[in-house]
């Protein structure tokens, strides 16, 4: 074993070669060793430590023994080594841990093994040279925020066993343009896609019901959305800012609009609603510059507050016939009406 701190701050250290028959690298063994370029890790090593390799800036090169045993990369494990750019994972790897590869940001290629399992939070946050990432079929759990800010990626897909999915995984992956999402999960997780601004078109499994809080916020490059078939939900700023919008035809599973689900949608000109949609946010229209009419379905009973609040070219709107209330500022500064 090479212990906790072994060689942490060791700043003249340039290359190591660990030991043939060393089963482990503890917890920043090799945390900021500024000059360090290449190491060489045995097949005998079976787990690598948090931050073992943490803020090595000069850091270029790890190679693996043959027929490797590592099972496990410890949270923050080559955080912050931006002079790594390619690393090709032994195939016994089950888990990459949170942070491993986290600001990475030289780091072009990353092979995962089909031996993974799980990818921790934050895991490639800010690999922003990435252009391809090929998630094994085992994987089936997949951290908050995995791969923030990839924004060399273009295309990703999910595959079926990953049921566990985290919060903003590939949020502010802007270059992001195409996802199939294959896993039967019920919820696109919050932020999910947020912020991805060439995203042009996501295939999402027919078992999803509801959309989560901004997983499509301002996704500027979607000007049409293939609706899951038992969509029942749509999250507070889903679909926030997505300015390619020019119609939609809301499915007819849909219930439940959120808060400024499609508020700043400056693109929109029209909705359709589903007859069955009941429940619609305050301000879920909000702001979208050329909207001429709304059709409200006789199911809402409530037009909430700031509806349509500051859409200029409303020249239009239907109210059903079971609304009992109009909320303030519903369809203030709306001043065509």
């Amino acid at each position: 074993t090479v212990g906790d701190n072994a060689f942490n701050y060791c700043k003249s250290l340039q290359k190591v070669t660990i030991g043939n028959g060393t089963a482990n690298i503890e917890s920043q063994a090799f945390r900021l060793c500024k000059k360090l370029t290449e190491v060489t890790i045995p097949a005998t090593v079976n787990s690598i430590g948090n931050d073992a390799f943490r803020d090595c800036s000069l850091l270029a090169t790890v190679s693996f023994g043959e027929n490797s045993t590592l099972k496990s990369i410890g949270s923050g494990a080559f955080c912050n080594c931006p002079a790594l750019a390619s690393i090709a994972l032994p195939k016994t790897v089950e888990e990459i841990k949170d942070y491993a590869f986290s600001q990475a940001t030289g780091l072009t290629t990353i092979a995962l093994p089909e031996s993974l399992k799980r990818i921790g939070d934050f895991a490639m946050n800010g690999c922003s040279k990435i252009t391809a990432i090929v998630l094994p079929a085992a994987v089936d759990s997949i951290g908050k925020s995995a791969f923030k800010g990839c924004t060399g990626l273009t295309a990703i897909e999910i595959p079926a066993n990953a049921l566990h999915l985290g919060n903003e995984i590939f949020t502010e992956c802007s270059n992001l343009q195409t996802v199939n999402l294959l896993p039967q999960i019920t919820s696109i997780p919050a932020g999910m896609f947020s912020y991805c601004e060439e995203l042009a078109s996501a295939e999402l499994p027919g078992s999803v019901t509801e959309i989560g809080d901004e997983a499509f916020r301002a996704c500027q490059g979607m000007t049409t959305f293939s609706w899951p078939s038992n969509i029942q939900t749509i999250g507070s700023n889903a679909f926030r800012g997505c300015t390619g919008f020019t119609t939609l035809s809301l499915p007819q599973t849909l219930t439940t609009i959120g808060t400024e689900a499609f508020s700043h949608c400056t693109a929109l000109k029209s909705v359709t609603f589903p007859e069955g949609l009941s429940n619609i946010g305050e301000l879920a229209f909000a702001y979208c510059d050329i909207l001429e009419q709304m059709e409200f379905p006789d199911a809402v009973k409530t037009i909430p507050n700031s509806a349509c609040y500051g859409c200029p070219a409303l020249t239009s709107v239907k109210i059903g016939n079971q609304v009992a209330s109009i909320g303030a500022n519903a369809f203030a500064l709306c001043i065509e009406l």
